[in-house]
């Protein structure tokens, strides 16, 4: 009888236990967000835009890609696009000024530069806009936030 009684005690206490795990948790409110209803006629939202930061242009002492304003996280992209840019116009990279650089939360991972034919994540990627500056004509580049490359962007959808 007493060995009858210990197993019955057992199994209450685990029932017991078993039984707290399922209880119902406290009731959450929950704040019903905006409703937003996409039309199909709408256009898609534009990348987010934080405070330009404004890189004046470089000295012959001072690399463009070493000015002091730019973040940390753009240094290669912007070093990088630099070098691109003076391979495909044929100039030394010291021509080359950085007019202006923004940190950019693009819409997905085409970096605000969609290549028709090619399909992109569909994620918000922090990222950077900057614009170059050679004999007068601009260049856009748009990179991800810690890339070491860049896309020469000729026209923004």
């Amino acid at each position: 009888m007493a060995r009858s009684l210990g197993v019955a005690i057992i199994a209450l206490l685990v029932t017991s236990a078993m039984m707290a795990g399922c209880a119902p948790e406290e009731a959450v409110e929950v704040t019903p967000m905006e409703e937003a209803s996409p039309t199909p006629t709408q256009s898609p939202m534009p990348p987010t835009r934080r405070t330009p930061t404004v890189v004046s242009e470089p000295s012959a002492t001072t690399p463009p890609q070493a000015a002091a304003d730019v973040p940390d996280h753009a240094r290669a992209a912007v070093a990088w696009a630099i070098e691109d840019l003076a391979s495909r116009l044929h100039v030394p990279a010291e021509a080359i000024a950085l007019l202006s650089i923004e940190a950019v939360d693009w819409r997905d991972s085409s970096l605000g530069c969609p290549q028709p034919g090619h399909m992109y994540l569909q994620v918000i990627t922090p990222g950077y806009r900057f614009v170059l500056r050679v004999d007068g004509a601009t260049y856009e580049y748009h990179s991800a936030r810690g890339a070491e490359q860049a896309v020469l962007c000729e026209s923004e959808t």
